[in-house]
């Protein structure tokens, strides 16, 4: 986790002292945020381990975690199992009192109150609850449902779901301007960010012009002019003037590119994206570099004491040569293995592969006396069946389990084109 996130959850903790009446986003006007103090929390989403970790940033210590229920590989299969699962995005009221987390798993939202964690209520929702903040009056939440094409809201402190607002099909995530009379929302099935009066609960216009289609997240900056849209499928962002209500750029910046978030450094404001990670980093604002890292429960729960490896290896082709670039950049795959209580969560992400070809990634065992390095196990064979925008195939996320830790060479580990 990297600096967008320490920005977002940190937020979530300043606005303990700050206005209701206006949200404190990255990067806040000058004097408006307070220092950090011993009574701010940072919380992160941890979606394998199934917990929100709670962080003193003041000391930069982890003070435990919020479990919501089992973890991922448990029994969280059993079509009897009632708990949430999959925690995933966090959003906060502003005036610091509540944060609500999402499980997308089990279409569920949570709400706690900040000043002794404890679970204030816990509402069954529509399909694919992403993100998700809430509006103005403190009490209702509006989610962004994947799963449907309108906006969920609920009243967070009685746990019911009050309106439902039409929009275009998937929306992802929904953020409120800096007076709270506005709400936006983008969208992972449709190219448009859809302008919602909070009042009336309308769809007023919708943006078009962005990047892609596949539009993960999304950030205001703290002026409410700028609005930043990430797609993750293309590596874009979508730079967007709310009051123009037009795109005015569209920038290439890198694989994975999700998160955004903006800080002001040295007068200049920058907007910072990554793809998700295993920790929280804490970053100078001014060097703009790394000082600390925390352990915290994320996906690979490194908190819990457990192990996670990233590698990032080329696609070969079926006589073992490395495939070449088409233009689009070299057929590629992010490889990440999360251990976990029980089987290990091994995670491919692929990029810049053959439309609908299928591959097959494998390593060899670490075992003496069953032939060592002559010996290259198949692991999980897939098919790279999603079109990204140059007509190239990817493969957003390819999941599979069993014991990895103890059983293969992490430098062994291999992806072929069949």
């Amino acid at each position: 986790m990297k600096f967008q996130k320490l920005l977002r959850a940190f937020l979530a903790a300043q606005t303990l002292l700050a206005p209701t009446k206006a949200q404190i986003q990255a990067p806040a006007p000058p004097g408006l945020a307070p220092p950090i103090s011993p009574s701010d929390r940072i919380y992160t989403g941890d979606q394998t381990s199934n917990t929100l970790t709670v962080i003193d940033p003041s000391q930069n210590r982890v003070l435990g975690t919020i479990s919501l229920g089992d973890t991922r590989l448990s029994n969280t299969l059993n079509p009897q199992y009632i708990r949430s699962v999959s925690s995933h995005g966090l959003g906060f009221s502003r005036d610091g009192k509540y944060i609500v987390s999402l499980s997308v798993l089990t279409n569920t939202v949570t709400v706690i109150r900040t000043a002794d964690n404890r679970i204030v209520s816990q509402t069954s929702v529509d399909r694919g609850p992403h993100e998700a903040f809430f509006a103005p009056d403190n009490t209702t939440i509006w989610i962004g449902t994947r799963g449907v094409s309108s906006v969920n809201i609920i009243d967070g402190i009685n746990g019911t779901l009050t309106h439902r607002i039409p929009t275009a099909d998937g929306p992802s995530k929904v953020l409120f301007s800096p007076d709270g009379l506005t709400a936006y929302v983008n969208h992972i099935r449709a190219p448009v960010i859809s302008v919602i009066d909070v009042a009336s609960k309308q769809v007023k216009y919708n943006i078009t012009g962005l990047a892609d289609t596949f539009s993960s997240d999304m950030m205001l900056d703290a002026t409410g002019y700028t609005l930043i849209a990430a797609h993750k499928m293309t590596g874009q962002i979508s730079v967007v003037d709310v009051h123009a209500r037009r795109v005015i750029a569209n920038i290439t910046t890198g694989p994975e590119t999700n998160h955004p978030n903006f800080a002001v450094v040295n007068g200049t404001t920058h907007v910072f994206c990554d793809g998700c990670d295993d920790s929280l980093d804490l970053v100078d604002a001014n060097s703009l570099s790394v000082i600390d890292t925390m352990r915290v429960g994320q996906e690979g729960h490194k908190g819990l004491g457990l192990s996670v490896v990233n590698r990032l290896v080329p696609v070969l082709s079926s006589s073992g040569e490395q495939l070449h670039s088409n233009g689009a950049g070299p057929p590629q795959a992010l490889i990440t293995v999360r251990q976990t209580a029980g089987l290990d969560m091994f995670q491919v992400i692929g990029r810049n592969l053959r439309l609908n070809g299928s591959h097959t990634a494998s390593a060899v065992p670490v075992c003496e006396g069953c032939g060592g390095g002559n010996v290259r196990i198949p692991l999980v064979t897939f098919t790279a069946s999603t079109m990204m925008k140059d007509g190239c195939g990817a493969a957003p996320q390819v999941l599979a389990f069993f014991k990895w830790f103890g059983v293969y060479e992490v430098g062994s580990l291999e992806i072929v084109e069949d």
